[in-house]
């Protein structure tokens, strides 16, 4: 179960998990998804990677990345905390097996 596995990846010390209820309403990243590569070399700068429906985006620049970073961090915002939202997690689990 796909939640489950969730449950073992927060035990990790890289790993949070945060839901976003239905109660918080819209976000700041409901416009899609998108994935945020930072890499360990500081002379790498980070891009964004964006799927749409008829292509693929890789942005670089500056402003774009940190609007990206701005998303994710109004989205982590609203979301519960790590511990609140494990605490869902198994608490939907439970819930679907029963």
């Amino acid at each position: 179960m796909q939640l489950r596995h969730l449950t073992h990846m927060a035990a990790r010390h890289n790993i949070d998990i945060y839901v976003l209820p239905y109660r918080a309403g819209a976000h700041a990243a409901t416009s899609g998804s998108f994935t945020i590569m930072d890499f360990p070399d500081p002379m790498d700068t980070s891009v964004v990677y964006v799927e749409t429906p008829t292509s693929t985006l890789y942005l670089e620049e500056d402003e774009e990345v940190r609007e990206f970073n701005t998303m994710i961090s109004r989205a982590q915002s609203a979301a519960l905390s790590p511990t609140l939202s494990l605490k869902l997690v198994e608490e939907t689990i439970t819930s679907l097996e029963e």
